[in-house]
Parts: C-alpha cells; structure tokens; sequence
C-alpha cells in the first residue's frame, strides 16, 4: 500500500470524526474536575494518607466520570447536530472516560509516592498494545468504530493493570498506617465528608485546567476564522513540532511537582534548592533547545514535512520563543500549585488568553500564521513576567540564582553564533557541532 494510498484511507475513516472531540474533552474536564493534580500534591505532602485519598478518590472520579458520560450522550443528542454515524462513535469513545479517569487518579498516587517504575512500563506496554491493535485494524480496512472500540478496550486493560498495582501499593502502606502495624480495610477509609471536602479543594484546579485548555486552544481557533484553511495548516504544523518538544518540560513537570510539594512540608531551604535547581536544569536544557531550534527551523521543518511554506519555517522560529517561556516557567507555576495560589494562576492564564484573542483580531489578519505566532509568544511572556514577580514577591522572595542561570544563556549564544556560521552545513552536522560546543562551554 503506497503511503498516498493511506492517506487516502485514513481520511475516509476518520472524516466523519473530525467535529467530535469538543464533546468528549468537555466531558472529561468535567469529570476530573482536576482532582488529579489535587491528589498529587496532598499525597506527596501526606504520604501516609495514600491509601485514604485512593480509596475515596477512586469512588469519586468514578462516579464523576458516569455523569460526565450522561452529559456527554445529553451534549451529543440533544445539543450537536451530528449524524447518527458520528453520534455513536462519540458515545463509543467516551466509554474512555471511566478506564482513564481511574487510571489518572492511581498514576497521581504512585507518582506523588515516588514509584512511578511500574505504572511507566505498564502505560508504556498498553500503548504500544492500542498502538499495534488499532493501526493493524486500519491496515485490515476496519471502520472507525472497531478501531475506537480497540482503544477503549486498551483503556480497560491499562485499568486492570493499574487496579492491581494499586493493591499491591495499598499493601505495602497498610503497615505503616498506624505504628501498631493494624490497618482498616478499605471499606472503613470511605467518607462522603471526605470526598465532599476533595471537590471543594479541586475547584480551583477545575478553573485552571479549563483556562489553560483555552489559551491553548484560542490561536488556532481564531487564525481559523479570520485566514483560509491553509494558513491554518501551515500554523498548525509549526505548532505540531512545538507541541512535540514541549514534551520534555511536561516530563519534567510530573517530577518537580511531587518534589517540590514534599519540600513544601520539609523546610523553606527545601524548597529553594528544589525551586532553583528545577529553574537551572530546565534552563540548561531550554536555552539551547529552542535558541538552536530557531537558527535551524527550516531544516527541522523540511525534515518533517519534506516540503513546508515559508509561513511555517517563521511561525516555528517565533514559537521557539513560546516553548523558551514553557521551560522556563514550570518551577514557578508548579510552586503556586503547591502553595495553594491556583486561582491567581488562573487569572493570569486570563490576561493571557485576553492578549492572544486582541492580538489575533490584529494581527492574524494581515500576517496570518506569523501573526497567530507572534501574538502566541506576546501572551506567554506577559505570563512568564507576571507569575515570576508574583513568585518572587509573595511565595519565594528572591527565588532566582540569576548567576547561576547565566551560565547556560553565556553557553547557548556562543552556541548560537558558532551554529549561525556554519548555517549552511547539513542538519546533522549543525546539531552535532552545536551540541558539541554547548558541552564545551559548559
């Protein structure tokens, strides 16, 4: 089957899906209400209450993710007008919600208990087993449905395998739940005043989650509306390659905030040397990603899609920036997490996505893509500044090693020059000679 062939394929079986997400993805915010990153943090400033905070948290996001899914079938059937082909493949993915949610809520407990070794190979081997099930289903030419019914049932897998190692975590901490070595069953841990007490706490982690889901979301939605289509796509695959990088501070994101909330309950010198260094690795690693990232846009762009517009290459230099800001960030935002000050976070993920709809209705216009880009990267900056002085002034004062952190920056702009000089070598060789001068400076 020649690779034209496939697409062809492809698009004939996802087609009849492409409006359906929106109903999905609202009705799992909804059925998280964010108490994931909640259950994060209480557990590994609270180790020893891990057991209570999975047994009612499991019942909870349960029952969450039952109404979120009657509020996805009330959505779909009453609200969208969608054709019964699309309306059953939405009410076949949302099973997901169930197996997901539960899964969440046990890999927040293991990453806040600092065991995330089992439940990492066992998300690893579920995907690779959704992975190779549903695409040999589209080599077989099987429908949408069969392939979506695949993943779903992968869903469930992953949520056996997560169940089992929940016991056998829940196992280990039962003896060191009081110091007479007795435990109570899990029935006798179960309280709706507990639960009631986790919603509250999780609200404003529900107003975060759904800011931040739209300041992501508004560029591409605005660019849609006010360029054609394929200004749209060149954006969009500039921010595919951004979003694939932006991998690696998330990853970064699931240690630091474990960590940074038991440094939280230890001792203020704790928790500077978690803050600081987390603000100086991320650096070491963001400065010549993204800096380098820009001088070579265009190879890395002609890499991944053999041919790109001239829009693409420049909105990908420019969104270097906005990933720049996403590494950089990531201690300060996880510190007023930590610190309980979700809803001023919120306010200034606000203003961001205020400063991304009046640049766009500006911009986007006359630049289109490289509009959209600029304006992205405007918005994240007024974010960074503002969660920085915040930090500084009202959780951590003088939070910065600013010395320290000018190490890599001296690094990368003698990388940078040194890559800019030899800007028209092959790829490999500028990553190769870049990274090689970085490490030296060092």
């Amino acid at each position: 089957m020649t690779l034209k062939k496939l697409n062809i394929d492809l698009k004939s079986v996802t087609e009849p899906f492409d409006d359906s997400p929106f109903g999905t993805f609202t009705a799992t915010l909804f059925s998280s209400i964010g108490l994931d990153e909640l259950v994060l943090r209480e557990v590994a400033k609270y180790p020893f209450d891990s057991r209570q905070y999975l047994v009612n948290t499991l019942v909870l996001r349960g029952l969450l993710s039952v109404i979120g899914y009657i509020g996805l079938v009330a959505l779909v059937t009453f609200v969208f007008d969608y054709e019964p082909e699309v309306r059953s493949i939405i009410f076949l993915q949302g099973i997901a919600i169930l197996p997901e949610g539960l899964t969440a809520m046990i890999f927040a407990i293991f990453n806040a208990n600092g065991k995330l070794n089992w439940m990492a190979l066992s998300a690893g081997c579920v995907s690779l087993f959704q992975f190779v099930g549903a695409g040999s289903a589209l080599w077989l030419g099987a429908g949408l449905p069969v392939v979506i019914g695949f993943l779903v049932f992968g869903s469930f897998v992953g949520l056996g395998i997560s169940l089992l190692l929940a016991r056998r975590l829940v196992r280990s901490l039962s003896a060191l739940e009081n110091a007479d070595g007795s435990s109570r069953r899990w029935y006798q841990l179960l309280s709706w005043k507990f639960c009631v007490e986790q919603l509250k706490h999780a609200l404003p982690f529900f107003v975060l989650i759904a800011m931040a889901s739209l300041d992501n979301e508004i560029d591409i939605v605005l660019l849609s509306n006010l360029r054609a289509v394929g200004e749209v796509g060149e954006y969009g695959a500039a921010r595919t390659i951004v979003m694939l990088l932006s991998l690696l501070p998330q990853a970064s994101r699931m240690v630091i905030y474990p960590t940074m909330s038991k440094a939280y309950v230890d001792s203020e010198s704790a928790l500077r040397r978690v803050y600081a260094d987390s603000w100086y690795y991320l650096a070491l690693i963001g400065f010549p990603l993204t800096v380098g990232g820009a001088l070579i846009s265009q190879d890395v762009a002609a890499l991944v899609y053999h041919q790109v517009s001239v829009a693409t290459v420049c909105s990908l230099s420019i969104l270097m920036g906005h990933l720049l800001v996403g590494f950089l960030y990531l201690p300060s935002t996880r510190l007023m997490i930590v610190s309980e000050h979700q809803m001023q976070l919120s306010f200034y993920l606000m203003m961001s996505l205020i400063i991304s709809g009046v640049g766009n209705l500006f911009l986007a216009p006359t630049w289109g893509a490289i509009g959209t880009a600029t304006t992205r990267v405007v918005a994240s900056l007024l974010y960074f500044v503002l969660v920085e002085i915040y930090v500084g002034r009202k959780v951590l004062l003088n939070s910065v090693n600013f010395k320290r952190v000018s190490i890599p920056v001296s690094a990368t702009l003698i990388m940078a020059l040194v890559v800019w000089a030899i800007r028209f070598y092959p790829l490999y060789a500028k990553i190769f000679i870049g990274v090689l001068t970085y490490g030296i400076v060092l």
